[in-house]
Parts: structure tokens; sequence; C-alpha cells
């Protein structure tokens, strides 16, 4: 039997979510519920307030 070979791959990903809403409200064993516990577990959460927004060039004199 040939060999496996294991490839890693590492992709950012930013998932946007009020988490409590969806833990409150998604079945316990429903696939977006494991997505939810798995992110939960693997990923790093950032409070919303701490989120810099982006504005495109042509925003910033509307802003200013």
């Amino acid at each position: 039997m040939p060999e496996e070979k294991v490839r890693l791959v590492v992709a950012e990903q930013i998932v946007v979510a009020d988490v409590e809403h969806l833990r409150k409200n998604l079945g316990p064993r429903g696939e977006a519920r494991v997505m939810l516990d798995h992110l939960g577990s693997h990923a790093q959460v950032v409070s919303a307030d701490r989120l810099i927004p982006t504005r495109e060039a042509a925003q910033l004199p509307v802003l200013s």
C-alpha cells in the first residue's frame, strides 16, 4: 500500500456571529452547533467592540 501523504492547509477565516444567541437557539446536535462548538474550542474569539472598521479611500471624505 502506498504511503499516505498528509498536507497541512492553513486558512484564515473570519466568522462574525452572535454566539450567545446561536447557543440558545441551535439544536445541540445540528451541523451549525457542531461547527460553533468547534470554532469555540479552536478559534480566537474577539469581542465586537475590538473590531476595527475599514473604509475605502472613496469613503474617507464623507467621514471628515
